[in-house]
């Protein structure tokens, strides 16, 4: 079960560029350099290249910093949701993820992968340890909820 357009919307409803409920996102990273083909990007910076880097490796919309200039380049198209709290954001997309698919288990099937790691959280982050702990339970293959 793949994270989708209507997911994300529910938890970022300030947006812009198409809006197509049927997206699926095959996966989540902070890591602009991941290759990440059908994937959401977490912009955890404010970098402009950034966003370019993750577009060129296959990203098909972005969390973006509220506060933080859309770059130029970014097509008219491509889906951003804005949040005033990334990490926070992405702490939420994390448990609507693992409630969505908890009934799942350990089963073979189309999953959302999440590649991200503690080193992007600020030590100052107010759920640091509860963004930590669902980082841990991600399998080897950035499932979450594919290990117990």
């Amino acid at each position: 079960m793949f994270l989708t357009y209507r997911d994300i919307a529910e938890l970022f409803p300030k947006r812009r560029g198409i809006a197509n409920e049927d997206l699926s996102f095959y996966h989540v990273t902070c890591s602009p350099d991941f290759p990440q083909p059908k994937g959401l990007y977490i912009s955890t910076s404010l970098s402009a290249e950034g966003l370019k880097t993750a577009l060129e490796n296959g990203a098909i919309a972005a969390v973006w910093d509220e506060s933080a200039d859309v770059p130029k380049f970014t097509p008219n198209h491509f889906p951003l949701f804005f949040s005033n709290n990334v990490l926070k954001g992405l702490l939420d997309m994390m448990k609507l993820y693992e409630q969505k698919t908890k009934n799942m288990g350990s089963s073979s099937g189309n999953w959302t992968n999440f590649h991200v790691n503690s080193a992007v959280i600020p030590d100052e982050f107010e759920y640091r340890e509860e963004l930590r702990m669902l980082f841990a339970k991600l399998d080897e293959d950035g499932r979450l909820g594919g290990k117990e």
